[in-house]
């Protein structure tokens, strides 16, 4: 049997940052649809632009899609992530697996839900029955998914199908069982594997993934993410900041500001909601603070003068709805699934940074290597010393 390996360095040194200073400087990417990136700027060419958000976590940007860089400005401290100590547990009802060390002579073998065959310590759950009952009725000719889903799939295969299916479904079991009993979960690329699509698989979870409490809860908590925005309809006239000799383009600003009706020089720019760049300013370096200016001004008047880098702005508001409130919970699931994902991952990172062989028995619980034996990327070989 393969002996255990030297241990591997924790991929989710990527995630998130645990322990900051109070106060840090940091590069930001303001990009052209306003949202911000926070970071150190790698490296910048005519092409793109690299950021690192996060110690090891680089995002390739196209620079098109970049409006400004501001180097080094200060950044507020992150608060400290929250404790995971059991008597507190985690916010918002995330649950967490238990990452308490297996008993003695125990090979993890993660949820087994729906069995339908009890092959030694591990089985063939129902899922993985119907993933061959589907492989079968592909090399049949047949819908994989047809209406009714996997229940009529099973009607329409025949019992010689059926049983094809599952003795299929319970020899790749027996590969797993005998991968496991030779030690592949102590080899670094197993390790790995696993930690990364545990990862993936909190990153990417959909509403599905929480319960409707732990939804609302966070919904509840935090209104002021889920509000209808501002928005305003406008037009606008500019003037290049470097050349606007004898300050005309000023003048003829301040005239349109006392009475915006008194010159035709408008020119349409639509709907624009808070939080968003105008599409004049697409290719300008304008501080978004300054914009945001604009939705403050109220219907029928002209905002301040925005600066927004070769060309300066004034916008007419020709109208304006307010915001709408709190958007209805069913409006916004998916994107507070999004958020409680967020919030996971920061949980397990802490306790990645803190404690790895913790994490990687946490990923156990939750059966990730049962995922990748689904997908093939358990290597079913077997090592001698």
């Amino acid at each position: 049997m393969a002996g255990k390996v030297e241990r591997m360095r924790p991929f989710y040194r990527l995630l998130f940052v645990v322990l900051l200073v109070p106060l840090a400087r940091a590069d930001t990417v303001v990009l052209t649809d306003g949202t911000t990136m926070t970071g150190q700027v790698i490296s910048e060419n005519s092409q793109e632009v690299v950021i690192e958000t996060l110690p090891g976590m680089r995002t390739e940007l196209s620079r098109s899609n970049v409006r400004v860089i501001k180097r080094d400005t200060p950044q507020a401290a992150r608060p400290a992530p929250p404790s995971l100590s059991p008597a507190s547990g985690a916010p918002y009802g995330i649950v967490l697996p238990s990452g308490d060390p297996f008993p003695p002579g125990t090979i993890p073998q993660g949820p087994l839900d729906n069995l339908v065959a009890r092959v030694g310590p591990g089985g063939v759950t129902r899922r993985d029955y119907e993933r061959e009952l589907r492989n079968q009725a592909l090399s049949k000719g047949m819908a994989a998914a047809p209406e009714g889903g996997y229940a009529i799939l099973e009607q329409k295969l025949t019992a010689a199908d059926r049983k094809a299916a599952l003795q299929r479904a319970i020899d790749e079991e027996l590969m797993f069982q005998a991968a496991l009993a030779d030690g592949v979960l102590d080899q670094e690329w197993a390790r790995k594997r696993i930690n990364s699509e545990y990862f993936y698989s909190v990153s990417n979870a959909e509403a599905p993934a929480f319960t409707d409490q732990q939804i609302e809860a966070w919904y509840r908590a935090n209104p002021q993410e889920f509000m209808a925005p501002v928005s305003v309809k406008i037009k606008y006239m500019n003037f290049p900041t470097e050349t606007d000799e004898g300050g005309f383009g000023r003048k003829q600003f301040r005239e349109a500001q006392a009475d915006p009706t008194s010159t035709a020089d408008w020119q349409d720019d639509g709907w624009v909601a808070q939080g968003q760049i105008p599409r004049c300013m697409m290719d300008q370096a304008a501080n978004p603070e300054d914009v945001a200016a604009l939705f403050k001004t109220e219907k029928g008047k002209v905002s301040p003068i925005i600066h927004g880098g070769v060309y300066t702005f004034v916008f007419w508001v020709v109208d304006k709805t307010e915001s709408a409130g709190l958007r209805p919970l069913d409006q916004v699931k998916e994107r507070v699934a999004r958020d409680l994902a967020a919030e996971k991952l920061k949980l397990l990172n802490a306790i990645g940074e803190s404690d790895p062989e913790r994490y990687y028995r946490m990923a156990l619980r939750e059966g990730i290597h049962r995922r990748l034996r689904a997908y093939r990327k358990i290597k079913f070989t077997f090592q001698t010393d």
